[in-house]
């Protein structure tokens, strides 16, 4: 009975015990993070009596916390992944309807902004237009700034709610270490308070929404817990320990933040990685979605401000003056300075709004690196001052350039100073120094070869002063967003900024510039006055009124060709021939063992006074220079044609005239250009060869040019300034060219007819004796009668200069042929040491009697001699001719070699002094001149008697030893000077002249007394060639004076070797400006064939054959017509100087709404870029929103799942309720029938 009621007391202890707990279920049936619980019954042991076992009711094993650790985790991935997407959808929506908003959005104001520039092309002149398209442009700018500022405050918010989230994330973090505390007291797991339990688990999924976490239960329920995929990094929570994470924000890169842990401790890690939860999808859309948005927003700026920028630079305004920025881009910068004290100023300027980034830059100063130097001209400077440059211990001078002793001491701009400056230090040191211009009058110079290096300069000038300032050390920039460096010693480009740096900074030293702003924030029109808007072409285009086609033209201006220029590169006229204006070196030839097919340089337009020398190698093989334009005309050089010119005339049997010539040079031109274009020489396409301009002189020449081939001289100032910048003479000499020794003869050889054109005067032949060789003297003879009605007089001389320290005081000497010293005639060979000591120290003696011997035997040698300044003996002879040397029996007195010396020539353009005709003249009269009786009353005959008396009379008395006296073409007497003395006529005179001094300056004396250019031109003939004038002993030179307007090209013609050198003024030189300035006019002499002429000059520039395809193209013009030309067609192309007659530039603006500019020429127009933006939001917005309705499926599965092991159910808790009430009512039972049995049994007694 004991038994039975044990059993059943026991049950109703169990039963009553399950009661509770589905009772405690069904109180915590909405109590969050709560999980269900459960009893668990178990059968006692058995007892056993005999051979039976009888059972002894159940016992209670304890409340179990129903739980499922993957399901669990399952719940805790998928809340994490669907709480990534939140705030991914939420914000992408929010940039959406910022970005697609019609009253925040770029559509609409770019739409508006380019209707407003087409209505601006209907009437470009229109002031109203012009403000309301400058209103529109305005209202753009604030477009942009807007949305930066909106999206500015997207920024603002999500960096607060990741701050939000990272604060939950830590207290989540500590209380789970608190929890861990309390479990730790308890070592078994199944021993713990499940309320304990369940607020981990609670504690667990709160913090899976905000990231996703790696979760490790230890045996005693107690977690870690990590941010990463593993343990070894990223744990926030360490058993009883937990870690705060704290994060740093980029603001010049919105998608970097640094989330750390470990604060204020010595173990700081940086996380990485971290997806999932919200803080997740935060930081995804910050560096998915945001950070691309704004970069992708600036780039929408920075291509908006340089396409349009470009086309409104290119335009003209109202004024007529060319455009400048249309756009500009204001960075907001902060200069922040690691020390207080600092005297480094930062100075910031936008040289390329394509590159600026909007990251903040690190500067560090390396005061052990780099150096620059400052060149700053101040004050007045005049033609004719001196600066003078020591570097590194060599000083050079340059001298301010000026054209005639008129010219010196006048004013002279400080910017012309630093040009003519700069020019000459890049050709003296350009190989060693790295030069740029910085102001109007400072010049900088680095040097990577030298490091450090010293510059003095100085200057010789009454009024103008040059300073010199050295900064050694190294500024290093660094962007911090992206790691570029640059470097710089005073000026560091980076990032589209130009920095430049003031003020004294310490080694070490560190200066950061702060970005405040994005470039689509600072974005702004740049001017408010509408008359600036460069509505207007640059060139403008006019159809003639009586055109018979009709139709109508218009103008564009070409891109340059980038390719072409690089092609072109290496034959540029300064990367092919060393200027020898500026340079120091002796040799700056180049040396060609064959004449390329392609040009041998090209000129290119801007460059100024060039002069190309070629030198002969093989006088059989003459080389000739050809200058081409790019349209096919041969400018200089020599004809083509002449072989089948001579072929025709042999077959003819006689001379073809010049119009029966043209046909076959013309031929001969044209296949000359074929081959080059097949070359790929840049001839334009379908160029016809025009030889209309070939080596023509004057006003006739090619676009006025002055240009000549041959030999040339020129006025030419020889000024004597004082220190205190006073001229102490005024000499000059109106044209002089003297030849190299006369030697590249053959014997017999001279010179042919139509050989030589002097000043437009074609030279006779010039007879050789055939048993001899040509000398100076020869040529001598031979020129003077024909260059001296062109006051060109010439002199003839050879001379040999021997220095008297090298002289052999015991040898002979023969002079052609005669001996004029015996051997040891001034020492004897057996002098003992003191003879020949004391020679040594009397050699001025020796000389002397060297002299003296020489000029006993002139009569019969022709050969004199005198001791010149520098003590050294000159043996000459004054005609030019040779003289041939000799020792007696052995070696010479005068130590030089035994050999026939050659003598030169020199032609000297007089200075006209005075110029009287025939019949002006009185001959009764005489003529004293310079104090010299020239004749008597009565003694002068005619013109020619006067002229003849001061000739002759000039070779006897040095008073007349500059004079010469000519008669011109026109056959006055003219009588003039070699030098710039002038000349004393005395008394009454058969000149009939005043008496006095008659001295022209040098401005006067630069023309001829009948108004011509006073200079000597000898060019080649017909029948000439570089090597005739070899032989003559002068180089040929292609000579281009004056500013050249185009690109020129220079070939080399013939089959010999050869050498080049050139001089020439690099000049800066803008192709478009000179376009402008020169009109054009383009004419069809046929309905296919059209001609482009120069309307200042009348040139014919080119000639080509039309089609509608190519259009016509000059240089970087191209005109388009709209239909077929005709015969007789006229447009007129001008530079638009009104600023109204041409409304392409607002057309070609306008255009720019269909440009493709982003990605390229296949990419996108700027309106399709921005809704490329919206559009990718879009899509990011769409895909998140489709991923987390997926994923919400996901989570509430898993939470499904978790429901159905840990949830609470109020079906199963109520089946529960009534299968334990109905057992404890059964046990009850059992105990009540266990009493009733004890107490019958009781009652038995």
């Amino acid at each position: 009975m004991s038994d039975i009621n044990s059993i059943a007391s026991g049950a109703v202890s169990n039963y009553q015990r399950a009661l509770a707990t589905v009772a405690n279920n069904i109180a915590n049936v909405d109590s969050e993070g709560y999980s269900r619980q459960e009893v668990s019954l178990a059968e006692n042991t058995p007892t056993k009596f005999g051979k039976s076992f009888f059972g002894t009711g159940a016992r209670l094993d304890g409340v179990r916390r129903l739980y499922d650790e993957f399901i669990e985790n399952s719940l805790r991935n998928s809340s994490s992944e669907l709480n990534q997407q939140n705030p991914m959808v939420d914000y992408a929506n929010r940039v959406i309807n910022i970005l697609g908003s019609e009253t925040i959005g770029l559509t609409s104001a770019l739409d508006k902004f380019f209707s407003s520039a087409r209505e601006l092309s209907t009437d470009p002149a229109s002031l109203i237009q012009r403000s309301v398209f400058l209103s529109d442009s305005e209202g753009l700018t604030a477009r942009f700034k807007e949305i930066s500022n909106q999206m500015d405050l997207i920024v603002a918010e999500t960096e607060e709610a990741i701050n939000s989230d990272i604060t939950k994330i830590n207290v989540l973090s500590e209380q789970l270490a608190t929890i861990n505390k309390k479990l730790a007291a308890t070592g078994i797991l199944s021993r713990q308070p499940m309320q304990l339990l369940d607020e981990r688990d609670q504690l667990l999924r709160e913090l899976a929404e905000l990231a996703k976490i790696k979760v490790k239960e230890e045996s005693n329920g107690s977690v870690n817990v990590s941010l990463s995929s593993t343990f070894s990094s990223g744990v926030i929570v360490d058993e009883l320990e937990f870690e705060r994470i704290f994060a740093t924000f980029q603001e010049s890169d919105i998608s970097k933040v640094d989330l750390q842990i470990g604060q204020y401790t010595k173990n700081v890690e940086t996380l990485s990685g971290i997806g999932g939860g919200n803080l997740g999808g935060l930081l995804s859309f910050r560096k998915a979605l945001l950070e691309p948005s704004f970069r992708e927003l600036d780039e929408l700026a920075k291509i908006l401000v340089a396409e349009v920028n470009a086309v409104h630079q290119g335009g003209l305004d109202l004024y007529g003056n060319k455009g400048g920025d249309f756009f500009r881009l204001n960075p907001e910068l902060t200069v922040i300075t690691g020390n207080e004290l600092s005297a480094v100023t930062l100075t910031p300027t936008v040289i390329d709004p394509l590159k600026l980034t909007g990251n903040d830059i690190e500067f560090e100063f390396d005061a052990e690196a780099g150096q620059v130097s400052n060149l700053t001209l101040d004050g007045q400077y005049k033609k004719g001052d001196v600066i003078e440059i020591t570097l590194n211990g060599s000083t050079s001078k340059f001298t301010i350039p000026f054209l005639g002793i008129e010219d010196v001491g006048e004013d002279v701009t400080l910017e012309e100073v630093r040009d003519g400056l700069f020019q000459f230090l890049d050709s003296n040191y350009g190989r060693s120094l790295t030069l740029t211009k910085e102001t109007d009058r400072q010049i900088n110079l680095r040097s990577e070869e030298f490091g450090f290096f010293s510059i003095s300069p100085g200057t010789l000038s009454a009024e103008g002063d040059i300073r010199g300032t050295t900064q050694r050390g190294l500024w290093t920039a660094t962007d911090k967003a992206t790691g570029l460096i640059e470097s710089g010693v005073d000026v560091v480009q980076i990032n589209g900024l130009s920095i430049a740096f003031s003020g004294e900074a310490v080694d070490g030293e560190v200066v950061f510039l702060k970005s405040e702003n994005r470039p689509a924030a600072g974005i702004d029109v740049v001017f408010d006055n509408p008359a600036l808007i460069a509505a207007a072409s640059e060139f403008r285009i006019i159809d003639d009124e009586e055109n018979p086609s009709g139709v109508n033209a218009t103008i564009d201006v070409l891109e340059e060709d980038d390719e072409q220029l690089d092609s072109e590169i290496n034959f540029l006229l300064n990367n092919v021939l060393t200027n020898q204006n500026f340079n120091e070196i002796s040799e700056v030839s180049k040396f060609y063992d064959q004449a390329p097919v392609t040009p041998i340089s090209i000129i290119p337009g801007g460059y100024k006074d060039i002069q190309i020398t070629i030198t002969q190698d093989d006088l059989d093989k003459p080389v000739n220079l050809q200058l081409f334009s790019r349209d096919g005309n041969h400018i200089a050089g020599d004809s083509f044609g002449d072989e089948e010119v001579l072929l025709e005339e042999a077959r003819l049997g006689r001379e073809l005239n010049e119009v029966e010539q043209q046909p076959i040079r013309k031929r001969a031109g044209k296949e000359f250009i074929e081959a080059a274009l097949e070359g790929n020489v840049n001839f334009v396409a379908g160029s016809t060869y025009i030889n209309d301009y070939l080596n023509v002189q004057g006003t006739d020449n090619y676009r006025d040019l002055d240009i000549f081939y041959g030999v040339k001289a020129v006025p030419q100032a020889l000024p004597q300034l004082g220190l205190d910048h006073v001229v102490d003479s005024t000499k000059f000499v109106v044209g002089s060219v003297k030849s190299k020794p006369i030697e590249l003869s053959s014997v017999g050889d001279g010179f042919q007819e139509k050989t030589f054109i002097l000043n437009g005067k074609e030279l006779t032949s010039l007879e050789i004796d055939k048993n001899k060789s040509m000398e100076a003297s020869d040529i001598r003879k031979w020129l003077l009668p024909q260059s001296e009605e062109l006051g060109i007089d010439v002199d003839a001389e050879t001379e040999i200069i021997v220095e008297s320290k090298n002289i052999t005081p015991t040898g002979g000497l023969v002079i052609n042929g005669t001996q004029v010293l015996a051997e040891e005639t001034l020492l004897s060979l057996t002098a003992d040491t003191k003879t020949k000591l004391a020679e040594i120290n009397t050699r001025e003696k020796t000389i002397l009697k060297l002299r003296d011997a020489i000029n006993d035997q002139t009569q019969i040698t022709g050969v004199g001699a005198y001791v010149n300044p520098d003590g050294n003996l000159v043996i000459n002879n004054r005609t030019g001719k040779n003289i041939d040397i000799n020792g007696v029996s052995a070696s010479n007195v005068l130590s030089i070699s035994a050999k026939e010396y050659d003598g030169e020539i020199e032609l000297t353009r007089v200075v006209d002094q005075v110029r009287v005709f025939s019949r002006d003249m009185n001959f009764d009269e005489g003529l004293t001149l310079n104090n010299v009786l020239l004749g008597k009353t009565n003694d002068f005959a005619d013109i020619e008697d006067i002229r003849d008396a001061i000739n002759d009379t000039a070779k006897t008395d040095y008073r007349l030893g500059n004079v010469f006296a000519y008669l011109d073409v026109s056959g006055a007497l003219v009588i003039g000077t070699k030098s710039s003395v002038g000349i004393e006529i005395a008394g009454k005179n058969v000149l009939n002249l005043e008496a006095r001094t008659y001295q022209r300056d040098f401005e006067q004396a630069r023309q001829t007394l009948d108004r011509f250019p006073a200079e000597i031109k000898l060019s080649l003939g017909k029948q000439g060639s570089p090597a005739d004038l070899a032989r003559m002993g002068f180089d040929t030179s292609l000579y281009l004076s004056g500013s050249i307007p185009e690109d020129l090209l220079v070939f080399a013609d013939g089959e010999g070797s050869f050498s080049l050198g050139a001089n020439y003024e690099n000049s800066e030189f803008n192709k478009i400006q000179e376009l402008r300035a020169n009109p054009l006019e383009v004419f069809f002499v046929t309905d296919t064939t059209y001609q482009i002429l120069d309307s200042n000059t009348g040139t014919l520039l080119a000639e080509r054959e039309f089609n509608v395809k190519d259009g016509i193209k000059y240089q970087r013009l191209e005109v388009n017509l709209s239909g077929p030309p005709k015969k007789g067609d006229r447009f007129f192309v001008d530079g638009n100087n009104d600023g109204i007659g041409n409304n392409q530039n607002i057309i070609a603006l306008s255009d720019l709404e269909k440009k493709s500019v982003i990605g390229g020429e296949s990419g996108l127009t700027m309106s399709e870029g921005y809704d490329d933006i919206i559009n990718r939001i879009g899509n990011f917005a769409q895909r998140a929103g489709v991923s987390k309705e997926a994923l919400t499926v996901v989570y509430d599965e898993a939470v499904a799942k978790r429901d159905q092991v840990a949830g609470v159910s109020l079906d199963q808790e109520a089946a529960d309720l009534v299968r334990y009430q109905q057992a404890y009512q059964a046990s009850a039972k059992v105990m009540q029938t266990a009493s009733v049995l004890f107490d019958a049994i009781i009652g038995i007694r």
